[in-house]
């Protein structure tokens, strides 16, 4: 009795999966889900401190640029526009009252250097008469006043100048300074009342209105969210464990689950979130009827075609890559003996099989974690 052997430990064949390997085009894929989203989006959001008024449209309603989506109410910032409004007046007033002073200015000297030129010029109108006695003294001190009267000019229409415009390395007068920042600041409040009326911005339709009547709104809120239904793209959720194996330009089979349509990889996100990356497929050719905004679809993303390949449905627990143990039908297929494997490239559903089975033979694909002290098992 010592010496008979212990019986083999058998398994039911219709309660394991059984795969063959075989030879071929091996394609290796990458299937995510994800759902369809419109290429151009607009998302609207609240730029001030404000109370929801009036809502004009609804999620659905078909949209153009000047369409009024809802109304907002915000006193204090219609308050900080009419102050702003009196800060500019203020400003133009008291530029308006300093540009005149600078126009005095060069206007007394441009009378000093006329009056002082005709001096000149009266001088030498009587030398060359004879009427004067040339007194080089007093001929001098006339071509020093008029050189005074024209320095002083040239440099009051600098200051001028200056005043207007902006000087060299883009200096500017404090006056001018003053009063276009308060035309930048009105500017700004008046630009943030307009955006208390709510448009659309773009002809397309409302997707979103998270905002009620009533509702209290702070800086960055989202109020509507408008998108044009077409184009769409796929935005698709790749398992981290095959992030790596996924590039811009691959090509992609777009399921809708009432058809399907080609596309193309071109964006995948750099980084990992929740254990998935992101990545945006174009689509290609007419939609499915039935695709819009939101819909659910899985992609299978091509990443590479094994010509004349080796491979097998893929195994439990079994990853690419790799090597691991699996449980080969015999060739009358009554047991199974546990044989090591070495794996390559695979999919969601194959693997390529580099070493240790060969086309044509079976392999267990089911569990076979509770055999693991077994070598070999029978199938009844």
């Amino acid at each position: 009795m010592s010496r008979i052997p212990a019986a083999l430990p058998s398994v039911d064949r219709d309660s394991v999966l059984i795969g063959k390997v075989a030879r071929g085009n091996l394609a290796i894929e990458v299937k995510a889900n994800g759902t369809l989203e419109p290429v151009d989006l607009r998302i609207i959001t609240s730029q001030n401190t404000c109370v929801v008024a009036r809502i004009h449209e609804y999620p659905g309603a078909v949209v153009h640029p000047d369409t009024l989506i809802a109304e907002l109410e915000s006193p204090e910032l219609e308050q900080a526009m009419h102050d702003a409004m009196w800060q500019l007046r203020s400003a133009e007033a008291e530029y308006e009252l300093q540009h005149l002073d600078q126009k005095t200015v060069v206007d007394t000297a441009a009378g000093a250097a006329k009056e002082a030129r005709a001096k000149l010029d009266a001088y030498l109108l009587l030398e060359k008469k004879g009427l004067y006695q040339d007194n080089s003294i007093d001929m001098l001190r006339v071509r020093v006043a008029l050189e005074e009267a024209d320095a002083q000019l040239a440099a009051a229409r600098s200051r001028l100048r200056f005043f207007e415009g902006r000087g060299e390395g883009g200096t500017i007068a404090p006056a001018k300074a003053k009063l276009e920042q308060a035309r930048s600041m009105y500017a700004l409040k008046q630009a943030q009342v307009a955006s208390l009326q709510v448009r659309a911005g773009m002809d397309g339709i409302l997707q979103q209105l998270p905002i009620q009547v009533g509702a209290r709104c702070t800086v960055g809120t989202t109020l509507a969210i408008v998108a044009k239904p077409a184009p769409l793209k796929a935005v698709l959720k790749v398992e981290q464990i095959q992030a790596k194996d996924v590039r811009v330009g691959l090509p992609v089979v777009v399921d809708t689950y009432n058809g399907k349509v080609d596309g193309r990889v071109i964006r995948a996100d750099p980084s990992i979130r929740n254990g998935t990356m992101t990545v945006d497929v174009a689509l290609g050719g007419e939609l499915p009827p039935g695709a819009r905004p939101d819909l659910s679809v899985e992609g299978t993303i091509l990443v590479e075609n094994i010509p004349n390949g080796v491979f097998v449905s893929r195994p439990s627990l079994v990853q690419a890559h790799s090597t691991a143990t699996v449980f080969r039908l015999t060739e009358d297929g009554k047991d199974a003996v546990r044989t090591q494997v070495h794996f390559g490239r695979g999919s969601d559903t194959r693997l390529e099989v580099l070493d240790g089975i060969s086309p044509g033979q079976q392999v267990i694909l089911s569990d076979t974690s509770a055999w693991h002290g077994a070598d070999r098992i029978r199938l009844r």
